[in-house]
């Protein structure tokens, strides 16, 4: 499918657009808020670069993989890529912050709002495993919520094609790139084995407790004990959903955990679960 805008479109949106307050920052320059002609809202990275980083920008193949995976996805719930230039790369604006974010200012979520969240998180994933685009980092931190409080995918940068490169992106390269990210990565990222289309489920199921939870499971231990404990057999698995959650989000919750990825429920599968469907 193709983008809302071509990229020679999203030149002339961005030249005559009005610059707004920033809002964001990221490794390369900052993300400021753009009002186009038309009054739509528009996310723009500004990169600012000298000769210095010029060479590594170039040379980082995180930032090149990630504008190739988002400008061929289009989904609901995946953030949209308007297009790129030498200074900036243009995204949708998405408004009401991350479910991290709200999760810090209002606590965990309600029933219906987790059970909403979680399907429109599969849905989403399960898009981009028909795709052939493995995210590899979902979290709370890594899904926002737009104006209509619909979740939006971001963040592709440890995002592959396996089927199409399946040497893209070492699982080395993955595992330095996750730092701080341990209590929701699958045991097979967690022990270097493997990096498929299952990861994501286990993802899915660590952010569904995050958001059931205010935390991500293991997360009373520090970084290095929770991979221990997620590597390690036959250990303490993380604690239940709470009670006040039903036992068709208990048991998704499992089969997400599921340690053996080939045993792993697919996106697809998930979503004809009665946690997704009640």
């Amino acid at each position: 499918m193709k983008p809302c805008f071509s990229e020679i479109d999203c030149d002339e949106i961005y030249r005559t657009a009005h610059k707004g307050p920033e809002i964001g920052r990221g490794s390369y320059g900052i993300v400021s808020l753009y009002v186009t002609k038309t009054r739509k809202m528009i996310a723009v990275k500004e990169i600012k670069l000298d000769q210095d980083d010029s060479e590594r920008l170039c040379g980082d193949f995180k930032w090149v993989q990630e504008v190739y995976i988002l400008r061929a996805l289009d989904h609901p719930y995946v953030v949209k890529f308007y297009g790129i230039s030498i200074e900036n790369s243009r995204l949708e604006y998405i408004p009401n912050g991350t479910i991290d974010n709200m999760l810090k200012l209002f606590g965990p979520f309600s029933n219906n709002v987790l059970q909403k969240y979680t399907r429109q998180i599969v849905e989403g994933v399960a898009y981009l495993h028909d795709e052939g685009v493995v995210h590899r980092d979902i979290k709370g931190k890594n899904v926002m919520l737009d104006k209509c409080g619909n979740i939006k995918l971001i963040d592709f940068g440890c995002a592959i094609r396996p089927k199409e490169n399946p040497n893209t992106n070492s699982i080395e390269k993955i595992f330095e790139s996750m730092k701080g990210t341990f209590y929701w990565m699958a045991p097979e990222i967690v022990a270097k084995t493997g990096h498929g289309e299952k990861v994501d489920i286990w993802s899915i199921g660590c952010t569904l407790y995050e958001m059931a939870t205010g935390k991500p499971p293991w997360s009373s231990e520090d970084n290095f004990w929770a991979v221990l404990i997620i590597i390690a057999q036959g250990t303490k698995p993380p604690d239940d959903l709470p009670d006040r959650c039903s036992p068709e989000a208990q048991e998704f919750f499992r089969l997400c955990l599921t340690r053996d990825p080939t045993l792993r429920p697919s996106a697809s599968d998930l979503l004809s679960h009665s946690f997704l469907n009640s």
